[in-house]
């Protein structure tokens, strides 16, 4: 009930005091005014809220929500940066390490196993990529993921320049 009103849980923990400002407007009853139950719970007790939000009681979606974001944490340049390439071949090799864990329960799953096609195949062109502009980057980005290197194959027909 409590997630459901305020959003996500850490949407919750950064608002704070959500049950406290929607009780105070409706009451406990629902209708407006009256004594709301925020007021006779007190102030969020931290470890309840602590083991609220723990991961023991996330489902999966949650998790690997989490997953994704303590990757690009790890992997940024700056505050900000979701996009650079090596946030996005290691984004990329999270989620094909998610897909492939499915696979490997559901084999009969075509549409992941594209899916998991299409992720290589992007994840490939994004390496090829930072291998040709910033070498040094690319080899500390393979060696952190614990990715092989390889030799990317020349197009069987070669663009006009």
């Amino acid at each position: 009930m409590l997630r459901a009103a305020c959003g996500s849980a850490a949407a919750w923990l950064r608002r704070g005091t959500c049950l406290e400002a929607s009780m105070s407007t409706f009451g406990s009853h629902g209708r407006r005014g009256g004594q709301g139950e925020a007021q006779l719970l007190g102030d969020p007790q931290p470890e309840l809220v602590e083991r609220y939000l723990s991961e023991s009681l996330m489902n999966g979606e949650e998790k690997y929500k989490r997953r994704l974001h303590r990757v690009t944490e790890s992997y940024q340049r700056h505050d900000q940066d979701t996009g650079s390439s090596e946030v996005q071949v290691a984004r990329l090799s999270e989620r094909i390490q998610t897909l492939s864990a499915h696979l490997q329960k559901f084999r009969k799953d075509v549409h992941g196993k594209r899916a998991i096609h299409v992720m290589l195949s992007q994840r490939t062109k994004l390496l090829k990529y930072m291998k040709r502009k910033d070498p040094e980057k690319y080899y500390t980005t393979i060696a952190k993921l614990g990715l092989k290197d390889r030799p990317f194959s020349e197009p069987k027909y070669p663009t006009k320049k």
